[in-house]
């Protein structure tokens, strides 16, 4: 393993103080280039439903953890938290005040980049990792998994910003700087679900193709056996490696991602809950109201009224 010293202090608190400065307010904030988002929580949350694309979460002050089924994920000042495919979990602030806020940065992890450094790493995409093990037969990797967040990362991440920070660095260094994140990320303790994910061949990468489609089509009527047949498996194989990777079934992920952008629709783009609800690919307001409540715990109606600055990360 690779690049396993601990942050010393001064990159800590840099880091603390550039995110701080950018998200200076609770709630997200967009980051200069693409792909790149901080957030501020003044106090702790409830835990709440959430969707996470592929990233990277880093940590620079306070605590959150993360549950997928029946496990959970702490990230912290001392942890980083990856995810290789997007997934819904359910998330909660644990350590923030307004004297020490809860300060994190989100870095999306580019497909493209991803498999760009593995062919600079001599690990073909269709042949064997560094271990060995062929892309067909790696075992069946977790999407998410929290890491020992280690001095190059915390490093880098303090750079990314500084980068950004300025218009011509922003231009040409940010990008490269973003890269080595990933790079130092692919090598490091919890690199192999990022493999798994990029290296064509494998389940893992049948199982992601399925889930990208899912968030970009998710208002399509997809039966299992129509999920099964865009990963190139049976029905019974899929249904179980779905789970092994989601811990959820197929038809629950696809209905907890419409509910997700139903809600981002009405309260980014100030929806009603019907409108939203034909728009994710329901057909009766009544379910939708019904399943919309099982999951986010109120009526639509009422929770978008008192929706609070949304903790994506």
């Amino acid at each position: 393993m690779l690049d396993a010293a601990r942050p010393d202090f001064e990159t800590k608190s840099r880091l603390t103080e550039l995110i701080a400065k950018h998200a200076h307010t609770p709630g997200k904030v967009q980051g200069a280039i693409d792909g790149v988002e901080f957030y501020r929580a003044e106090e702790p949350t409830e835990c709440r439903p959430v969707v996470y694309r592929p990233c990277i979460i880093i940590v620079a002050q306070g605590s959150k953890c993360g549950l997928l089924g029946d496990q959970q994920y702490e990230y912290n000042a001392y942890n980083y938290l990856v995810l290789s495919v997007p997934l819904p979990l359910v998330a909660q602030v644990k350590e923030a005040s307004r004297e020490t806020p809860f300060l994190s940065m989100c870095i999306s992890v580019d497909p493209v980049m991803l498999g760009d450094l593995l062919i600079d790493l001599d690990e073909d995409a269709e042949g064997l990792d560094d271990e060995g093990y062929g892309a067909s037969s790696v075992a069946m990797e977790q999407a998410i998994h929290a890491a020992p967040l280690t001095d190059h990362i915390a490093g880098a991440a303090v750079r990314l910003i500084e980068a950004m920070d300025h218009e011509t660095e922003r231009k040409v260094l940010a990008r490269q700087i973003v890269r080595e994140i990933i790079y130092r990320v692919l090598v490091g303790e919890r690199g192999a679900c990022l493999r798994a994910a990029a290296r064509r061949g494998g389940k893992f990468h049948q199982l992601a193709e399925v889930l990208r489609t899912l968030h970009t089509e998710y208002n399509h009527a997809f039966s299992v056996h129509d999920m099964a047949s865009i990963a190139g498996m049976s029905a019974t194989a899929f249904h179980a490696n779905f789970k092994a990777i989601t811990s959820m079934t197929p038809l629950q992920y696809l209905k907890n991602i419409r509910l997700h952008q139903a809600r981002n629709m009405m309260i980014r783009d100030g929806l009603n809950a019907s409108t939203a609800a034909f728009r994710v690919g329901y057909a009766s307001p009544f379910q939708f109201s019904r399943e919309y409540k099982r999951l986010f715990g109120a009526p639509p109606s009422r929770e978008i009224r008192d929706v609070m600055p949304e903790h994506a990360f």
